[in-house]
């Protein structure tokens, strides 16, 4: 009598969900416009971009506090502050908080 073996493959599947990240947007001086840093944001983070202000900071300057919404995979977050760091006039970009979503 012959035994008849059978292989199953089992796939892993992974979910994956998003993170919410707040951010503090530090510009070059108190003589940035804020408004066309705030703009050119909204214009790199598209749908991502779920809050964004700008706010009173220290010694007449101002910051943008956003919260926008990446992949929860390794990398993705690093993309998007490096492609906030590109915009001109933005000295910084501090990671306050990351939550997953």
């Amino acid at each position: 009598m012959f035994a008849q073996i059978v292989v199953l493959q089992v796939h892993e599947v992974r979910v994956m969900g998003e993170v919410a990240v707040y951010v503090r947007i530090m510009p070059e001086g108190t003589e940035t416009d804020m408004n066309k840093i705030l703009e050119e944001i909204k214009s790199t983070l598209g749908g991502k971009l779920k809050k964004a202000e700008v706010k009173p900071f220290v010694f007449g300057l101002k910051v943008i506090e956003a919260v926008f919404t990446v992949p929860d995979q390794e990398g993705a977050l690093d993309k998007e502050i490096e492609k906030i760091k590109k915009i001109e006039g933005i000295q910084n970009v501090e990671v306050l908080e990351v939550t997953l979503v």
